[in-house]
Parts: C-alpha cells; structure tokens; sequence
C-alpha cells in the first residue's frame, strides 16, 4: 500500500475527471473566440479564468499520485507505485500538461515582449480531451 495515491478508479478520481471535462469544455468555446477577437476576461470571469489555471496546475501534481492500468500477458493490473506512476507521467502527458498550464498573464509580466501568439500553447489543452 502506497500512501496518497488514487486509483484510477476511485470516486474522487472520477469527480476530478468530471470538472476537468467541464472546464475543457468551457475552454474549447471560450479559447478560440478570446484569441480570435483579443477579447480579455474581466471581473467574475478573469478570476474564474485564473482558478482554472490553477486548477490545471494542480492536476498535474494529481496526476503524479492517480495510478493507472497496465496490461501485459497475465492480464490488467492497476500500478499505484509512485516511482513507476511518476516515471510513466513525465514520459507521456507531463511536457503537454505543464505548457497548457503555465498562467500566461504571468509569463507576459516577466516576457512583455512575446507575441500574442503564445496564447496559443493555450491549445495543448484539447489533448486532454483525447485521454
């Protein structure tokens, strides 16, 4: 037994999976018509903008302690071994997670100078639509 880690099919899991796809979803409408008409949130939405930021960056560190299914010969078995989970995260969705997830009002304080195109990098998000 490993301490603090989910399985991918406990109830938590699945309610985090459930707002995950709600916010997808409202990124999906929203993103595209933002960079379109450069049309940044304000009041109620800019904060609601920034809680999914941060949402997104705490789904990395759960997605660092969520085991998940391996199957091989002798069947599917469920891998909550935090070593293995980690090695197997940064190998596969981490680089797409953490890029989608870095708040880009905060990048442009520090990098004024980048082009509105980063918004962009926003995109990488859709990928998770696909797991």
């Amino acid at each position: 037994n490993f301490r603090y880690m989910l399985s991918p099919h406990s109830p938590r899991r699945a309610v985090w999976n459930v707002v995950t796809m709600f916010l997808l979803i409202y990124i999906a409408i929203l993103l595209p018509y933002r960079l379109s008409f450069e049309d940044e949130a304000t009041g109620f939405m800019a904060y609601f903008e920034m809680f999914i930021d941060l949402f997104f960056m705490v789904d990395i560190i759960i997605n660092f302690r969520t085991g998940y299914l391996e199957t091989g010969l002798s069947g599917t078995k469920e891998i909550v071994d935090p070593r293995k989970v980690a090695r197997t995260y940064l190998r596969g969705w981490f680089c797409i997670d953490l890029l989608s997830s870095i708040p880009l009002s905060v990048v442009e304080v520090f990098m004024p100078q980048l082009d509105d195109s980063l918004r962009a990098i926003k995109f990488l998000r859709f990928y998770k639509l696909t797991r």
